[in-house]
């Protein structure tokens, strides 16, 4: 019974020398694929902390600190504003290269509000050139319930969509057009279901009597010529051709 007890406790013991190994192993490529990177960090901040959560994982409780500043020359107060972005921009990586990294540490970081980060990041792709002082006081003021999601202060972070003015006579045309091609199509597909395309039992070719095929040639014609009087620029609107079935 001792002995099976042993053996029992040996082979943990492998085990865990084992683990130990791999989790050193997977540790270095870690650490090796972080240095190569770190040289474009503006790019690269979203997979810095990605690399960085995942070591922490695997080095252990503890003991991740002390591992940082062992292998490599970034504080940890850095590595900690790499995870924060990770963390935060979860889904959005694309958002590191459009926000300079102050800014992006500053809304990641544990303290930032909550709602007041999210609604950033949602609309992170519109967010002006803001200057950290700026937003460091509109944190401030919305922390303290100054300022709130709707404030013209939090409004003016972000660039305002381009509307096009068009004139009142122009979106008539426009509403016009598009009638006229529903119209069209209506009319097309009632057409085009009152054909009859012979088909040849052995070729399963369609075959068209000479007369047959300039009456769907005709037919082929109006529909181009009513598709091309919808055009833009198209000054005489009397001058359209209507659509009729060919007799």
């Amino acid at each position: 019974m001792q002995k099976d007890e042993e053996k029992l406790i040996n082979k943990l013991l492998r085990r865990n020398q084992t683990d130990a190994h791999e989790d050193k192993s997977e540790l270095s490529k870690i650490a090796m694929e972080i240095r190569s990177i770190t040289g474009n960090v503006k790019t690269e901040t979203y997979r810095l902390g990605e690399l960085l959560v995942k070591a922490k994982e695997v080095v252990g409780h503890g003991k991740f600190k002390k591992w940082v500043k062992g292998n490599f020359e970034f504080s940890y107060q850095t590595a900690q504003n790499f995870m924060n972005v990770y963390r935060h921009c979860l889904g959005r990586p694309g958002l590191v290269k459009t926000i300079k990294a102050s800014i992006l540490y500053m809304i990641a970081s544990p303290d930032f509000p909550k709602d007041l980060r999210e609604h950033i990041l949602e609309n992170g792709k519109k967010l002006k050139k803001i200057k950290n002082k700026k937003l460091r006081d509109i944190y401030r003021r919305f922390k303290e319930g100054e300022l709130d999601l709707e404030s013209p202060e939090i409004k003016g972070l972000f660039k305002k969509n381009k509307r096009r003015v068009v004139d009142e006579g122009y979106a008539e045309e426009i509403s016009d057009r598009i009638g006229k091609i529903e119209k069209l199509t209506t009319t097309v597909l009632s057409i085009t279901s009152k054909i009859e395309w012979p088909i040849h039992p052995s070729t399963k070719e369609v075959e068209l009597e000479d007369d047959e095929l300039k009456k769907v040639n005709q037919l082929l014609k109006k529909i181009l010529n009513a598709v091309q009087s919808l055009r833009p620029g198209q000054k005489d609107q009397s001058e359209k051709p209507k659509l009729s079935l060919v007799a």
